[in-house]
């Protein structure tokens, strides 16, 4: 039985924002904890089939997987599934309210060979990792962490030089 964990929060910024942050491989490494760096291995807009070479650590040790795109929504959604260091499907999710968005965390877990044993462990620190992730998220967006230039419609975004220490 795999492990199966979502969670959520409110970020008070715009969909379209928070979107292009989360939905961003290139900023995956300044929320996504246990993430150093990720690489796309094709070019153009993120689309189904688009892979994404992700280094991560975990446990300890680091590993390198490819992300592969399942399912892309513009503002609203993008689920990929991986096979290292844990059989993956993860989706990212954003529903725009009144306030911002809330953004949600749904990842299905295989926790296979001698990880097996641990998959109640395995269930605690991911659900950890994917609240903290998210409360990285929302503390760089609603702290100014990026700045966004543009409309509604059309918003571009670049890093700016906020941290979070303080």
């Amino acid at each position: 039985m795999p492990i199966d964990i979502e969670v959520a929060t409110t970020i008070r910024r715009p969909r379209s924002a928070v979107a292009l942050v989360m939905f961003d491989p290139d900023h995956e490494a300044a929320w996504v904890s246990g993430v150093r760096a990720t690489r796309r291995v094709d070019t153009g807009d993120l689309r189904v089939g688009s892979q994404v070479e992700r280094h991560i650590s975990f446990l300890g040790r680091r590993y390198t997987a490819v992300a592969t795109m399942q399912a892309v929504v513009p503002n609203r959604l993008m689920a990929f599934t991986a096979e290292r260091p844990l059989r993956l499907q993860t989706r990212y999710e954003l529903e725009g309210i009144p306030e911002g968005a809330i953004a949600r965390v749904h990842v299905l877990c295989d926790a296979f060979g001698l990880l097996r044993p641990l998959r109640p462990a395995l269930r605690a620190l991911l659900r950890r990792k994917l609240i903290r992730d998210l409360d990285t998220l929302k503390a760089l967006l609603e702290q100014g962490a990026f700045r966004f230039a543009g409309t509604e419609r059309d918003l571009s975004v670049a890093p700016a030089t906020v941290s979070l220490d303080a």
